[in-house]
């Protein structure tokens, strides 16, 4: 809000500025005879300035979202950073002043000018202004309404319907908007149409028109209220019985739990880009209990596996060097816990190819997750393969403070950080790391990645798993069985000697050494997945004693995430939930 304020007043400006120098001229006089009431020069600045704001933050967001054709042509002009605020901001500052200009429209009873007249050719021009600003008017409030509606999570006919009608609408505007100014200079010539951004000072209308403005941004502004009436409560309730962590949800305290659903969209993999989610939560006074359930056609287990072709060992995967594989890849599901319900996952997300002006860019060129106060937000990432399966617990994660942009990793996550542990990396030695087994969590199976033919880290020690996974389907959207992980005292480390599997053997390229030991290993986890529904349990301390953490109580806000065997592309929803504990 604070940028449409900005764009207001510099809209008011520039709109004097004008105003002054061209009503000084007396040889302006044919001008003056175009001078439009106060108010509609008002709401035509604010109505330029605010369809240019969101076109180029909406544009943003598209190219996050879909990165394609011409939209990628622009990404350097686009803005970057907490885009989402942005853009939901400036909307509700143009539905506003849309609403203000028809009302204004039917209560002065000008509509009757822009009726069409055919009576005569020499109309033509006339009568195509007209036409552009009605395209424009519909157009820009269909764009508005359908933007309003997802900011609200209401998505009749679907979320993806939703946002083609958003998108498409939007371009019409901008293509009815060029075109209304073409048709202007014909009908009426370039300064007619300098003029009606002219006001005619009369005292009652500039009187009128500076508070009406005024009232716009504020109705405008009501968008920052707005959230607070979209977050739905999420109770959690003392169970009435025990409850054991099997993903199965059989125990009758379950049976009692409060459902919420909440609609996530925007994640690939999904039918029309969206997916509910139903939760419920419970407590002992000790732990936390939540149970979420969600529909997936497959049990995506393949995470990236290993194949052997005629050169050698390679990965299967089509993206993964730009952090965005979305065929080999595991089903994952992401909790964040905040103190804030800021939109775009409590303000952590900064879009854009380099949102961090003195930090590296991201990998995939879309954004990075972190705090701009250096604050924390708790993330629990459940990875079917890494996490989930193999040693049954969720990655204790958090989004903080910007990594150093010296950074030790290779992929540079901003402030998508692991919980401090027990490391199991410890340092090169004679060309390859000393690993702590004992350290839990897991490791990829090779020493450097690269899309072409790589050195596996370790071979199993039998080629029984060989053998089973030679006969699983490698169509990357085929529901998956076996195990997709090789705990580490399976394996031995990699030697040509040893690597006498045949063309076409298939390993996975995880390698677990049993469960976290320290800082992320706070989440326990079990999942199953069952006639097409996800069905996950998790259980964590109600209170804790990191700081990397975040407590369960009143007032907490709380985020899900769900990941169709995609590395990067969740779904998302823009309002949390609020926890109500009972």
């Amino acid at each position: 809000m604070v940028w449409a304020l900005f764009l207001f007043f510099v809209g008011l400006f520039v709109q004097g500025h004008v105003c002054l120098k061209f009503m000084s001229k007396k040889s302006h006089t044919s001008l003056r005879l175009f001078k439009t009431p106060a108010l509609v020069s008002v709401l035509h600045s604010l109505m330029v300035i605010s369809v240019i704001a969101c076109l180029l933050t909406g544009f943003r967001l598209a190219t996050v979202s879909q990165p394609i054709g011409w939209l990628g042509m622009l990404d350097a002009l686009l803005p970057q950073g907490a885009v989402h605020r942005w853009h939901f901001g400036l909307g509700a500052l143009l539905l506003s002043v849309l609403l203000v200009y028809i009302g204004y429209l039917f209560a002065a009873k000008r509509f009757s000018r822009l009726a069409l007249d055919f009576s005569s050719p020499r109309n033509l021009f006339e009568n195509l202004l007209r036409l552009s600003m009605w395209a424009s008017l519909i157009t820009l409030l269909l764009s508005a309404t359908t933007g309003a509606l997802k900011f609200a999570g209401v998505y009749p006919g679907g979320y993806e319907t939703l946002s083609q009608i958003h998108h498409i609408s939007a371009i019409a505007a901008l293509a009815f908007m060029a075109f209304h100014v073409v048709a202007a200079i014909l009908a009426r010539g370039m300064m007619a149409l300098v003029a009606i951004f002219l006001p005619a000072l009369g005292k009652f209308w500039h009187k009128v028109s500076l508070a009406l403005a005024v009232l716009v941004v504020l109705a405008g502004g009501l968008w920052l209220l707005l959230p607070m009436s979209l977050q739905p409560t999420l109770p959690i309730t003392l169970a009435s019985g025990p409850i054991a962590l099997d993903g199965e949800a059989a125990d009758s305290a379950w049976k009692q739990a409060h459902a919420v659903t909440v609609t996530t969209v925007n994640g690939h993999n999904f039918p029309g880009r969206q997916v509910d989610v139903t939760i419920k939560a419970l407590h002992d006074d000790q732990y936390a209990y939540f149970l979420f359930r969600w529909p997936d056609k497959s049990r995506s287990m393949k995470h990236l596996p290993l194949v052997k072709t005629e050169e050698g060992w390679s990965v299967m995967q089509t993206d993964f060097g730009h952090a965005d594989e979305n065929r080999f890849y595991e089903d994952k599901f992401a909790v964040m816990l905040s103190r804030t319900s800021e939109l775009a996952g409590a303000g952590t997300m900064g879009l854009g190819h380099k949102p961090l002006a003195d930090h590296p860019k991201p990998v995939g060129g879309r954004g990075l997750h972190y705090t701009r106060d250096g604050s924390i937000t708790d993330v629990w990432h459940w990875k079917a393969v890494r996490t989930g399966f193999s040693i049954g617990q969720a990655d204790d994660n958090h989004f903080g403070r910007p990594l150093p942009s010296d950074s030790e990793f290779l992929r540079y996550t901003g402030g998508y950080q692991r919980d401090p542990d027990c490391e199991h990396k410890v340092r090169w030695e004679n060309g390859d790391y000393h690993l702590k087994p004992e350290c839990g969590g897991y490791i990829a199976n090779w020493q450097y990645y690269q899309d072409g033919i790589i050195e596996p880290r370790r071979l199993p020690l039998s080629n029984k798993q060989v053998r089973q996974l030679d006969k699983i389907n490698l169509d990357a959207d085929a529901e998956d069985y076996g195990r997709w992980w090789m705990n580490w005292d399976e394996t031995r480390k990699y030697h040509p000697d040893h690597d006498d599997f045949p063309v076409g053997s298939v390993i996975p390229s995880v390698l677990s050494l049993g469960p976290y030991a320290l800082g992320r290993a706070g989440i326990s986890a079990s999942a199953t997945w069952r006639d097409g529904y996800w069905t996950l349990e998790m259980k964590r301390h109600m209170q804790v004693d990191s700081k990397y953490d975040l407590p369960i109580e009143d007032g907490m806000f709380f985020w899900v995430a769900v990941f169709n065997h995609s590395q990067t592309r969740h779904t998302y929803h823009l309002h949390p939930l609020k926890l109500d504990v009972q």
